[in-house]
């Protein structure tokens, strides 16, 4: 009885309108009607049959037949065939519009309901059809009748108007876009979809499948912004002391979202307070990032924070420097460094008054060559080497050369400001921190990452620095100089240059070097050398390591203390 039960649970003929429980099964509700019958075989699914409360359909599917059919979920099954279950009508759908793509032809919905669905070739003279309802108002849909035969033509069957032809090609390019490094462009979806399943695609319908399959696989980029409110507390609770702020619209429309991690604001304390900001545009939405950064102690790029923008303006670039310093405060020579863009400058004016700020010394040569055009290699060798003299002599003995090739120049880069762009000629020092490379290089490291959804962005931010810091840590412990490696490296390198050199002494800090037939001075007491290297690098140069060695002390005592290994 049990075994009879279990196989066919809807085959019972009742009356009575009752609710009952039985030990060995679900509750029921009786009915007054019978079971339902089709050819004289009881019809489980008929709206006559006894409906079961609080029973699991999938248990029980078709359990009529010899052997039980799986239920279909996934949209790639292409299984289609009389009796076939599926998960509910979407699937259905889905795997229709699949199934006709991939064997070229088209349908026409002929009947669509919570219970029904009939498709029907375009063609009247066709046969194909497909019949399907829902398994005893259930969710469940089943195929109770189909032919697949083709009795129209192949014209008509292939030049049909195609359903959701863009869903179907979306699915099969999936896989395409699971790894961010792969490009895959419209023009080679079209390729694609012509070679292997012989489909002609326009150059749109083969963007719109990109745009479908990428929301697919990383979610809709729009939605993204919603989520920012519950990524940021859980931000705040994993990274105590960091900084975050979300600004909206009075409509409470996205607006800013500024992060700079707790582990960012410890190792700025250590670092030289060089801050070089940057922007750059999302690609898989609108807005944009902005990013300011630093070196650390080894030379290393330290990301400090970093924001998610609806643009690059005025406003935009206030707040972040505004957040910028509720996070890090101002320091004794600190400095900006970024490209000329107007906004920038005027965002650390108005937040940071009386801070210099010094211009990419590569975005003003590119300015350069937009206005003159005279002896671009040799003007282009002249510039950077003004940019990084050490001397006032050095830059004037090349300007004049400038000179020699327009004149004009020389009164373009006065009106800029010589101490914009000029290592000579800055108020603050800001060693080799001249040019866009750290800027660069973090916009090289997340130009994929803009791709995404803006939280999956802010989180691409947070395991980078955290992975750039676990390894950094790992390379502090395994130094053994008192200098990190690249620093230690240039004193190594002028100290071996000091030895051809001859110290002249005239007092305990003051000394003139012999470096052939050139004379330098250097003062150990200020760290000054007449070449200008000890004071702008703030590393003893070869004429200083020449003073050094003479008085039996050592280089690294010498050198700043942003390059000591003990704050790496």
């Amino acid at each position: 009885m049990l075994i009879f039960f279990s196989k066919y649970p809807l085959c019972i003929a009742l009356k009575k309108r009752a609710m009952v429980e039985d030990e060995y099964g679900p509750i029921i509700e009786r009915t007054n009607n019978v079971v339902g019958e089709i050819n004289g075989v009881p019809d489980l699914y008929s709206n006559k049959s006894v409906r079961l409360i609080g029973m699991n359909p999938i248990e029980y599917v078709d359990t009529v037949d010899d052997e039980e059919n799986d239920i279909i979920s996934e949209a790639s099954d292409l299984s289609v065939d009389v009796k076939q279950v599926y998960k509910d009508k979407s699937v259905l759908a889905e795997v229709m519009k699949h199934y006709t793509f991939v064997n070229k032809f088209t349908f026409n919905v002929k009947r669509s309901s919570s219970t029904c669905y009939y498709l029907v070739s375009p063609s009247k003279n066709c046969t194909w059809f497909l019949k399907s309802s829902s398994l005893n108002q259930s969710g469940l849909f089943k195929i109770r009748k189909y032919c697949g035969t083709h009795t129209c033509s192949i014209r008509e069957r292939i030049y049909a108007r195609r359903q959701g032809i863009t869903d179907v090609v979306a699915i099969l390019i999936l896989d395409k876009f699971i790894d961010t490094k792969k490009i895959c462009t419209p023009r080679d979806i079209v390729d694609d979809m012509l070679k292997l399943h012989s489909v002609t695609l326009s150059y749109m319908q083969a963007w719109r499948s990109k745009e479908k399959a990428v929301k697919m696989l990383r979610g809709d980029p729009t939605k993204s912004y919603a989520r920012i409110p519950s990524y940021f507390y859980i931000l705040d609770k994993h990274y105590p002391g960091s900084v975050l702020s979300l600004e909206k619209t009075k409509d409470n429309r996205f607006l800013f979202a500024f992060v700079a991690l707790e582990a960012s604001i410890r190792g700025w304390e250590f670092c030289r307070p060089v801050v070089v900001v940057d922007g750059a545009h999302l690609k898989c939405s609108y807005g944009g990032t902005v990013i300011a950064s630093t070196l650390d102690p080894r030379g290393h790029i330290l990301p400090l924070a970093y924001a998610i923008v609806d643009s690059e303006n005025d406003a935009s670039w206030t707040w972040f420097f505004e957040k910028f310093r509720d996070a890090f405060g101002e320091r004794q020579n600190m400095c900006f460094v970024s490209n000329r863009q107007e906004s920038i400058w005027k965002g650390t004016s108005r937040v940071y008054p009386g801070l210099p700020h010094y211009a990419f010394i590569w975005h003003l040569w590119c300015n350069v060559i937009k206005k003159f055009h005279k002896n671009v290699e040799d003007l282009k060798k002249l510039f950077f080497a003004m940019a990084k003299a050490y001397t006032l002599q050095q830059f004037e003995e090349l300007m004049r050369k400038v000179d020699e090739i327009d004149k004009m120049i020389r009164k373009y880069l006065f009106g800029i400001g010589y101490h914009k762009w000029t290592r000579t000629h800055a108020t603050v020092n800001h060693t080799w921190v001249m040019t866009s490379n750290i800027a660069e290089s973090i916009n090289n490291t997340n130009r994929l990452a803009r791709k995404l959804p803006v939280v999956s962005l802010l989180d691409f931010m947070r395991i980078t620095i955290q992975s750039w810091s676990a390894k950094h840590s790992e390379e502090a412990g395994k130094t053994k100089t008192d200098l990190t490696e690249p620093y230690n490296k240039i004193l190594e390198d002028n100290r071996e240059i000091s030895h051809r050199m001859t110290v002249i002494p005239s007092t305990q800090f003051l000394h003139t070097i012999a470096d052939g037939a050139k004379r330098f001075t250097v003062c150990l007491r200020s760290r000054k050398c007449s070449c200008g290297r000890f004071q702008l690098d703030e590393i003893p140069c070869g004429h200083a390591m020449a003073a050094i060695a003479h008085e039996n002390k050592h280089g690294e005592d010498y050198c700043s203390e942003f390059y000591n290994n003990k704050n790496f």
